[in-house]
This record gives C-alpha cells, sequence and structure tokens, in this order.
C-alpha cells in the first residue's frame, strides 16, 4: 500500500492516537516503535521526526491524555446543576473516572523506573485540576452551598486527597473497597464544605 503525505500536525498526532491505541490494548512494555509505524504504515524514520522514542511519544499521550481529562471535567461544571455540592461531585467522580479509563497505563507510571514522566504527569494534573476544585467551592461559597474560608487551600487539600487516593493501587479491581472509599470521600467533603446546603449534590460515583 502506498503511503500517503500528511501535514505534520496531522501526522504527529496520528503517531500519538496510534501509540495511545497500541499501549492499552497490548501495553506499553510490549509495544514498540516498529508496531507503531507498521499500523501507520509509515516508515520508522517518521517516528524519529517527531519524537525521539518510545518514551517520548508516552509523555505525549499522557500530555493528551490529561488535556482532554481536563476539558471533560471543565464540560461537566459547565453544565447547569443545583448547587455546587452537584458541580463538586462532578469533578471529583470524574477525576475517579478518567482514572478508571486509564489504569493499565497509570499502574506502568507507577513503576520505580518511571518516576520522572510520573512525578511530571502528576504535576500537571494538580496545576491544572486544582484551579477547578477552587472555582466551584468559591462559587459555592458565595452563594452559601458551602462555608469555606480559604478556598484556594481547600481546593489543593481535596486534589491532593484524590491525587493520593488514585495512586492506591488494587482499587480498581476491588468494588466493595472503592465503594467505602468513595462513602468515606462524601463524609469529607460534607463535613469540610458544610453550608446552608453543604449536603445537597454531594454524592460520588466511580
Amino acid at each position: 500500500m502506498a503511503r500517503i503525505s500528511k501535514a505534520p500536525g496531522e501526522r504527529r498526532l496520528e503517531l500519538i492516537e496510534t501509540a495511545e491505541r497500541l499501549f492499552f490494548r497490548r501495553g506499553f512494555d510490549e509495544t514498540t516503535v516498529s508496531d507503531i509505524v507498521r499500523e501507520l504504515n509509515v516508515a520508522q524514520g517518521t517516528f524519529y521526526c517527531y519524537f525521539k522514542s518510545k518514551d517520548d511519544v508516552l509523555a505525549a499521550v499522557i500530555h493528551r491524555s490529561i488535556s482532554q481529562g481536563v476539558e471533560k471535567l471543565r464540560t461537566a461544571i459547565a453544565q447547569p446543576a443545583r448547587n455546587a455540592g452537584e458541580r463538586l461531585s462532578r469533578l471529583v467522580s470524574g477525576m475517579l473516572s478518567e482514572y478508571s479509563g486509564h489504569s493499565k497505563l497509570a499502574l506502568y507510571m507507577q513503576k520505580e523506573n518511571n518516576a520522572g514522566i510520573h512525578q511530571k504527569s502528576v504535576i500537571e494534573v494538580v496545576s491544572r485540576v486544582t484551579p477547578l476544585f477552587e472555582e466551584v467551592i468559591r462559587d459555592g461559597t458565595h452563594s452559601g452551598d458551602f462555608s469555606v474560608e480559604h478556598p484556594a487551600e481547600m481546593a489543593a487539600l481535596l486534589v491532593g486527597i484524590l491525587v493520593h487516593l488514585l495512586h492506591n493501587p488494587g482499587l480498581i479491581d476491588e468494588p466493595p473497597r472503592r465503594e467505602r472509599m468513595c462513602a468515606t470521600m462524601e463524609q469529607i467533603l460534607r463535613a469540610s464544605l458544610h453550608g446552608s446546603k453543604g449536603d445537597q449534590g454531594i454524592q460520588l460515583q466511580w
């Protein structure tokens, strides 16, 4: 089959999407650069025009995944809601769902030899998600749904709890434990953000 010439941006995106699909299907370790280019019917040199290594394209996959996840969260809290509690629940549940959908890749990044890229991904998630939490908490405090003196600090603490929770191996495959974690998180939210209508809307899904 003849190879088709494409614009650089389009080709790079194709490589990222193909790598992501193969990483999730086969696993990162089991996927080679040859597998990626064979899937796209391009020369191996084409890959190296855009990425230095398989780890480099993994970093691009992770960045793209985080960006997509953040946009989903942003869309979720922009939808009409009964109160701030419902909006906050969408944020928390959205983070948990995103993790569940990428569990294989997340577990791979938690390996000791992947500490560098793992740390970078955590920093990016925290820096991009925390402002969304702060926005919802601040809005909820203004509306009277919540009673929080320091919204920015509360947002940082909640995101920190979630990041720790999402790095707890085994939760994906242990539904009873996962349900207990959700129930406990609901209790934390209600106790920390209580206001005149603080209990309304706080209901998590994972």
